[in-house]
């Protein structure tokens, strides 16, 4: 069996800015939406060749990606190894906190509390990242509710995902259908 290192150099241009965070909006849909995923690339041996998702969600007939905006400068998104060599994967999160705590956000929060669902953000370079892509691996959602401190505070909800992949928050190219319309999202 041929076994040699998928192994590409990771350069960085000394003075190219590397802008945090990730953009004001994040898209989800209930995984049973889903009738097939974009998948990663994998060479003979089952191993992952690059990072960008391959092939569009297919939804359901009628079904689009729902929105949820969010406050860039409250939310984040991290990445983190778990498991052990030689089936370490990645555990990615994002804590997406959205201000308010109206009926809208609660109908939201108990939606994703009890749905299996696929979270689709932006990166600040305007990159699609995918948390729940690997249909035996379900995603964990979480959701709380803070209605502030006096007329100072400030009311929020945070939904807190978490969700396997084999490799970092997946790339996606390709057309996201969702509730603003076709989103044409390119490798940059």
């Amino acid at each position: 069996m041929k076994c040699d290192p998928i192994q590409k150099s990771l350069d960085w241009c000394e003075g190219k800015n590397q802008y945090a965070g990730i953009r004001r909006r994040l898209y989800y849909t209930s995984r049973s939406n889903v009738i097939s995923y974009p998948r990663l690339p994998l060479d003979e041996n089952g191993r992952v060749t690059d990072s960008t998702l391959v092939d569009d969600f297919v939804l359901q007939e009628g079904v689009v990606f729902q929105g949820i905006d969010i406050i860039p400068e409250k939310s984040q998104a991290t990445s983190e190894a778990q498991g052990e060599y030689p089936s370490q994967t990645s555990l990615d999160k994002i804590v997406a906190v959205h201000p308010g705590v109206g009926p809208e956000a609660s109908n939201a929060a108990a939606y994703c509390h009890n749905s299996d669902n696929v979270y689709v953000m932006q990166d600040v370079d305007g990159r699609a990242r995918v948390i729940g892509i690997e249909d035996m691996w379900p995603v964990k959602s979480e959701v709380a509710q803070d209605f502030g401190q006096g007329p100072a505070g400030t009311a929020s909800t945070t939904i807190s995902i978490t969700g396997t992949n084999r490799v970092p928050f997946p790339n996606y190219v390709g057309t996201l259908k969702t509730v603003d319309g076709d989103i044409p999202f390119s490798k940059n």
